[in-house]
């Protein structure tokens, strides 16, 4: 009759809590991969509008922060707002509107403020904000939170097969 003090049979005390940390990552690698995914997608969808606009704008024109339009969504017991700038310019004897992100609760603009808005002649729609895109840092939020959780997903996974190849050995 065998004994083992505290041991596996691999004589490896670790084998019980490894195995233990591996069923968890596992619940925790897939979420991870998701969001860290989804997070990026957003980033760089977010970098990638903001550079094509930056490139296809090619004329200035004058514009003013006519309004904030607020956002307020409540759950259970919390309530939240949130505030978009909206941006009026005119090109060709044309009046035009552009409603900036919705924020958190700080307006960073003043009512009436004058600001300098680059459009698209092709498209005036299309808009870059030199002034408004300077100060969002969600995209680099999102690409930074989108790497952690990523990088999350690769170490379990390294783990996960350096577990695997141990058990292997053993």
């Amino acid at each position: 009759m065998k004994y083992y003090n505290k041991t596996s049979e691999t004589g490896n005390t670790n084998d019980g809590m490894s195995a233990i940390i591996s069923t968890i990552l596992v619940f925790l690698m897939i979420p991870c991969l998701l969001f860290g995914m989804t997070f990026l997608h957003l980033g760089i969808r977010n970098y990638r509008d903001t550079s094509y606009a930056k490139e296809m704008c090619d004329l200035r024109v004058d514009g003013t922060v006519t309004e904030y339009d607020k956002s307020v969504t409540t759950d259970d017991e919390t309530e939240s707002i949130t505030y978009a700038p909206v941006f009026s310019y005119e090109y060709k004897d044309v009046s035009y509107t552009h409603k900036g992100k919705y924020y958190s609760s700080s307006k960073s603009f003043g009512i009436g403020q004058k600001v300098d808005i680059y459009i698209s002649t092709d498209e005036p729609e299309l808009v870059y904000i030199p002034e408004y895109t300077e100060r969002d840092r969600g995209t680099a939020g999102l690409i930074i939170l989108g790497s952690l959780f990523t990088l999350v997903f690769v170490l379990g996974l390294v783990y996960q097969i350096s577990y695997r190849k141990r058990l292997k050995r053993q």
